[in-house]
């Protein structure tokens, strides 16, 4: 009588990263853009709530935070295409 294999062990859930202990991005990794190349329209860019509701803008990229205002004048090296841009909102389904 044979039996199945077990199933692998799930890895540990990674712990939510503090955002709220994150550094502000400074002037010297942020480039001024009068483009759409700008902080809210990269891949990386996130924003949430803190514990008094007040909004967070951060890079997931920096693990920084973006001043309010920044995120739509600014952006850094490292700016990347949306992938939903280039793939669409449901890859799986083409």
């Amino acid at each position: 009588m044979s039996s199945a294999p077990a199933p692998a062990p799930r890895p540990a859930a990674q712990p939510a990263p503090d955002r709220d202990a994150w550094p502000y991005l400074g002037p010297e990794q942020l480039l001024p853009s009068r483009s759409r190349h700008v902080c809210l329209t990269c891949q990386w860019f996130r924003h949430h709530a803190d514990a008094d509701a007040v909004p967070l803008l951060s890079c997931q990229w920096h693990q920084a935070l973006i001043c309010h205002g920044d995120h739509l004048t600014q952006r850094c090296p490292s700016w990347l295409e949306p992938l939903q841009r280039s793939s669409g909102w449901c890859p799986e389904a083409a």
